[in-house]
């Protein structure tokens, strides 16, 4: 039903989303544009072999440069764009008005896109190191145990490996869907703050993660079909998907209401910085 609806929202308007996306693509490609053509320029050059210092000077300094760019936009550019992504998904899912501009909407709301991006990403890095501590731990053991040439540590320890590393990375996963409405949560209500957007979106998605994994996974089929047309087919995928995950994060609020959620009451979706 979501994802039907999203079809119906979607109906004469796919053109602002994929040309949005297409400029969100685009803008994250010619950020990384300056390495990649560092890299290519030294393989092409052949002066990764060179013992010049001057030479191996310059390609330390070119590298230094390519990366502190490409920081930069990962850090002061792409929250705003995330934002504004998020908030077209959101207008289009609840029929009203939308263009591709909206999607430097959120560098009117700055300091709220940026809370928002690195909230939710330290929590998912702050996780992240909890499983790959003990998952190093594991291999730790697993080397020290094989070398003492023991034919069922050999053969059990890679497979207990394998399965905790599973469970562990569902952990990430389950956390990353858990805070996966923080954005939708913040845009249909300006006034909520970012600490109650990850609040709300952890009550809202509670017992039913599971369900949208496999709302997730319901696209990799158009995902793998998309490649076929090396990825072009993405700019009518990625948009489905997000108006159809923004039509279960809008179930999941009516059904499971949470404790913090005092703040929404339509389905408009507030402009950064007006009154509740």
């Amino acid at each position: 039903e979501c994802k039907a609806q999203a079809l119906k929202s979607l109906k004469g308007k796919w053109g602002t989303p994929i040309a949005a996306y297409f400029i969100f693509v685009g803008l994250i490609l010619v950020a990384m544009l300056p390495y990649f053509g560092f890299i290519l320029s030294v393989v092409a050059s052949g002066d990764f072999i060179s013992d010049n210092p001057v030479g191996l000077m310059g390609m330390a300094l070119g590298a230094l440069v390519s990366l502190l760019l490409m920081m930069v936009f990962s850090i002061c550019i792409l929250p705003p764009l995330v934002y504004g992504w998020k908030k077209i998904i959101a207008l289009i899912a609840n029929n009203q008005e939308v263009s591709a501009k909206d999607l430097f909407s959120g560098f009117k709301c700055y300091g709220k896109s940026m809370g928002l991006y690195w909230w939710c990403s330290l929590w998912i890095g702050l996780w992240t190191l909890a499983i790959y501590i003990p998952l190093m731990i594991l291999v730790a053991i697993f080397i020290v145990v094989a070398s003492t040439n023991s034919s069922v540590a050999v053969l059990i320890l890679p497979i207990l490996i394998f399965v905790i590393m599973i469970c562990l990375y569902w952990v990430i996963i389950y956390k990353y869907i858990s805070y996966g409405f923080m954005w939708n949560v913040s845009i249909d209500d300006s006034s909520v703050g970012v600490i109650d957007s990850m609040n709300i979106s952890k009550n809202i998605t509670k017992g039913n993660v599971g369900k949208l994994f496999v709302l997730d996974l319901s696209f990799l089929g158009w995902i793998f079909l998309s490649c076929v047309t090396l990825g072009i087919g993405l700019l009518w995928v990625i948009p489905y998907a997000e108006v159809t995950t923004y039509n279960a994060y809008r179930v999941l609020r009516t059904l499971n209401p949470s404790p913090y959620m005092f703040y929404f009451s339509g389905t408009d979706v507030e402009v950064c910085g007006a009154s509740p």
